[in-house]
């Protein structure tokens, strides 16, 4: 468990990560995805082993948005739950109940004053995957001019 956190939170301390930043930090070697799409380029990792089991990057194509890379792992086998979660950074607020997707609830909380979204598992409430959108940060560079506590979101929801 205390790798998984220990992962998220240098994850977060990229601010803004480079592909060989990513590669180096998870093991893996991200492979560009051929798309169409003009404004992302996309890049995955499929690890044989380990507690990632698949790794999803996007990131802006040059010039073409304003918006921040996003980062999704998928968990293997994981034995990290939302009240793990809970107990290290504070209460998840549920930002996706989904009648077409029953088998999971989308959460998300803060990390650092970081935005992070997780998938859970609706019956066993095991965390399926994470998602780290580096443009979603919840506290603002200047939060202590402005009197924020770091741990406070600006806003009540991620997006």
């Amino acid at each position: 468990m205390s790798i998984f956190f220990s992962l998220l939170e240098q994850l977060i301390a990229l601010s803004v990560p480079s592909i060989v930043a990513l590669q180096s930090l998870l093991g893996v070697t991200l492979v560009q995805v051929p798309n169409p799409n003009t404004f992302w380029q996309f890049y995955e990792a499929h690890p044989v082993a380990g507690l990632v089991a698949r790794v999803d990057y996007r990131e802006q194509s040059s010039g073409a948005t304003k918006q921040r890379p996003f980062l999704v792992l998928e968990l293997r086998n994981a034995s990290i739950h939302l009240h793990d979660v809970e107990e290290r950074y504070g209460e998840a607020h549920i930002s996706d109940l989904s009648v077409h997707h029953p088998q999971f609830i989308g959460y998300w909380f803060s990390v650092k004053g970081h935005c992070v979204a997780a998938d859970v598992d609706s019956k066993t409430n095991a965390v399926l995957s994470v998602i780290v959108d580096y443009s979603r940060a919840l506290v603002p560079e200047n939060a202590a001019q402005q009197g924020v506590p770091a741990d406070k979101p600006v806003s009540p929801v991620c997006g």
